[in-house]
């Protein structure tokens, strides 16, 4: 018999949301993202790569192994898939 899972309690808990955001990023890091989130700034290469080292770090936490970049407007170009693992063969104990 399986058991019945409460969706309303599961949606959107692994997001990469604000609040993860505030906990992971550097101080100076979170204030420019969130500046240029609230006036439409540009995004400086520096934050971005501060961001998406801690995304990496906290969605391989989660159990990750891909990701995708998904680019908006879709063009009808392909999405490009990577893998976030080694190719090391596993060893038995």
């Amino acid at each position: 018999m399986h058991k019945q899972i409460d969706v309303t309690e599961i949606f959107g808990s692994n997001v990469f949301n604000d609040r993860v955001m505030k906990e992971r990023l550097p101080r100076d890091t979170y204030k420019a993202l969130r500046k240029t989130i609230q006036e439409g700034l540009p995004l400086s290469l520096e934050v971005a790569n501060v961001v998406a080292s801690a995304m990496k770090d906290w969605a391989i936490e989660k159990g990750a192994t891909h990701y995708t970049h998904w680019f908006q407007p879709l063009t009808g170009r392909p999405r490009k898939n990577t893998t976030l693992l080694s190719r090391r063969p596993k060893t038995v104990a």
